[in-house]
């Protein structure tokens, strides 16, 4: 029988090029190659066999009825989202686009000779498309949070947009009254009947925007069988706060960093001429601004060498382990350990990129894989939760018992799910965190924020949600039929958010561990412990873990990210970066003002495309930071010794 993948060493470096020092680090690790079960996997036949084995699910829904309605859950929802999403990144052209046709057209009208009226009044399907493409894309730029965040909460914004969509529609309906033939049949519609016909179109789709931007109404969602209960806000998603650089002056430490952090790593504006290369100007929103880079950017695959970190709950997590390009370990250089996104692992290409350009500076980069991903397996029933980060501590550690004697900087870098988690640890680990430096990117500090953000709910979750469902239905599928009941694991099946898995795959799942969504946003947060997110009014002073924060931390964040919202960074970032539990600058005590937060107007979610044509940066910006703020440190650290 075929040992299964992780009972096998992995490494796609040749340890034949790797120097001393590096041999002598992975040696003074002294992790193992394969998963610490398969000793005991392989050497029982029958074990290997159970484990092999596709397992019988237990919970069967028999009828068409259920399985129809259990294939739209699954499949119709983020049909939906990617149909909405990409109206939103192209209505910003869209909208002018058909007013300036719908124009032409009507002129051309008008301006026709007797003989030439009746065809230049003809038109067919497609420019009925044009017409509601025009009108739904009017209204989008009128409604959309992310439109309205981009160009403000303006009388120029909110005269402009409702101008071209006033006139996108009067065109229509006038080319509409007009028409003589559509694909060859007569149809002298009446001016009334062409009204009525215009009318059903736009209430049509003003519902549609609605429910996109106002109300969690997701299609086929029942909140009494998911779990969830949404409340609907119509007000607009607008930061009370500037975008900026916040950070703590009387912190020596941290005040000595943003003096060697250079500006151009840490601004995105573009009428900022220290930047090499400016926003790109063609991206409008956070939607562009996130997906345009996952479309279009492309990085190499980097060498690794696998081990395993023996963690809690008697698992283990792989860390992929990657060499600069001179196959040697210099310990003046920054070790990285790397958390990566939800669905990801060392294969992300953002992820990939940032490894590469640390290893071009000499540094070692190791990637922790969360359990379960990768095809990395788990044997008992703790799957992964984005509370957990004792296998973040453990890891840490390892690490750090290695780099001590040198000095070496350890530095912690988190995206998404990742920086989530990271944030959370060097919380709640306080003094006693391994890390010395830590960088959060596009991760909330407040999750409990999310639970009002319907957009994301809507329009991004469902495709994240779809492939998170697969995941764990392909490989953990018997842990959650043993534990979940029959209804609670059908409502799994037809998640349609990233919201409703975490209430079934995780506090359902977790029923001892979590009361409730909330209660698990609450303990996955680094300020799961105060109040500020049921606070806007800007009063709010932070308390809590992220008062212990004891090494230096920065947090990247857009607040135009579509994915995790603006309220996940409290609603006042300047109390918050001189949040204190105690009087320590170090790991001697408690965090006094570690905290720095580094907020951009722009950027949407693990986004902030640079230049006119934006993979010649890829997420340069993001990572130039991430890194200069840990080189920031590192020199500071380095000059005291």
């Amino acid at each position: 029988m075929t040992s299964p993948s992780f009972c096998e060493p992995y490494s796609t470096i040749d340890t034949a090029t790797l120097g001393k020092k590096a041999l002598e680090f992975l040696t003074k690790l002294n992790l193992p190659r394969i998963h610490p079960h398969c000793e005991s996997l392989l050497s029982n036949a029958d074990q290997l066999a159970a484990f092999t084995k596709a397992v019988k699910p237990r919970h069967v829904y028999s009828g068409w009825d259920n399985l129809v309605t259990t294939v739209q859950y699954q499949t119709l929802p983020p049909l939906l989202a990617m149909g909405q999403l990409w109206m939103s990144l192209f209505a910003f052209y869209i909208a002018p686009l058909a007013f300036c046709y719908l124009l032409h057209a009507e002129l051309t009208v008008r301006q026709a000779t007797d003989e030439h009226h009746k065809r230049a009044s003809k038109f067919g399907v497609w420019e009925f498309l044009i017409m509601t493409l025009g009108v739904y894309s009017a209204l989008i730029l009128c409604t959309d949070p992310m439109y309205v965040q981009e160009f403000g909460d303006s009388n120029a914004h909110r005269y402009g947009s409702v101008g071209l969509f006033i006139g996108v529609t009067m065109l229509s309906y006038l080319r509409m009254c007009r028409v003589t033939t559509v694909r060859g049949w007569d149809s002298q519609t009446s001016s009334l009947g062409n009204f009525r016909l215009m009318a059903l179109l736009y209430v049509y789709i003003s519902m549609q925007v609605f429910a996109l931007n106002h109300v969690c109404v997701t299609l086929l969602w029942s909140p009494e069988e998911s779990g969830l209960q949404p409340r609907a806000t119509s007000e607009m998603d607008l930061p009370p706060y500037p975008a900026g650089l916040y950070y703590d002056t009387s912190n020596p430490l941290i005040a000595s960093i943003v003096d060697a952090w250079p500006e151009s790593s840490r601004t995105y504006d573009a009428q900022t001429s220290a930047s090499a290369a400016t926003p790109t100007s063609w991206t409008n929103t956070g939607d562009s601004r996130t997906g345009i880079p996952f479309l279009i950017h492309s990085t190499p695959p980097n060498q690794h060498y696998r081990v395993w970190v023996p963690v809690e709950d008697d698992e283990a997590v792989a860390l992929d382990i990657a060499f600069p390009p001179t196959g040697e370990f210099d310990p003046t250089k920054p070790v990285y350990l790397i958390l990566h996104g939800l669905n990801g692992g060392s294969n992300e290409e953002y992820v990939r990129e940032f490894v590469t350009s640390r290893l071009s500076r000499g540094s070692t980069v190791a990637i922790m894989i969360t359990r379960g991903l990768m095809n990395t397996p788990v044997f008992g029933n703790n799957v992964f939760h984005g509370a957990r980060v004792s296998d973040v501590d453990v890891t840490a550690q390892r690490l750090k018992n290695v780099l001590q004697k040198s000095k070496t900087v350890l530095a912690g870098v988190g995206y998404s799910m990742g920086a989530i988690i990271l944030s959370n640890y060097v919380a709640r680990s306080g003094p006693n965190c391994y890390l010395d430096t830590a960088v959060a990117i596009s991760g909330g500090l407040d999750m409990r924020g999310q639970l009002d953000f319907h957009r994301s709910m809507r329009l991004w979750q469902p495709m994240l949600a779809s492939e998170l469902r697969e995941m764990i239905l392909v490989k953990h599928r018997s842990k959650y039929e043993e534990r979940l009941s029959k209804k609670q694991f059908r409502s799994l099946l037809r998640a349609t958010s990233i919201t409703e898995i975490d209430v079934n795959a995780v506090v359902n799942y977790n029923k001892d561990t979590f009361k409730d969504l909330e209660d698990y946003y609450t303990q996955m947060s680094a300020m799961g412990d105060y109040d500020s997110w049921s606070h806007s009014n800007g009063t709010d002073v932070a308390i809590g873990r992220i008062g212990d924060v004891s090494v230096p931390f920065c947090v990247i964040h857009a607040l135009d990210d579509p994915l995790i919202s603006w309220r996940t960074m409290g609603h006042n970032p300047t109390k918050l970066v001189q949040s204190s539990n105690g009087n320590g600058n170090d790991k001697t005590g408690k965090g006094k003002g570690n905290l720095v937060m580094l907020l951009t107007n722009s950027g949407g979610h693990v986004g902030w495309p640079l230049g006119s044509n934006p993979t010649n940066h890829n997420w340069s910006w993001m990572h130039n930071a991430a890194g200069d703020f840990v080189d920031g440190f590192t020199k500071v650290v380095q000059s005291k010794e």
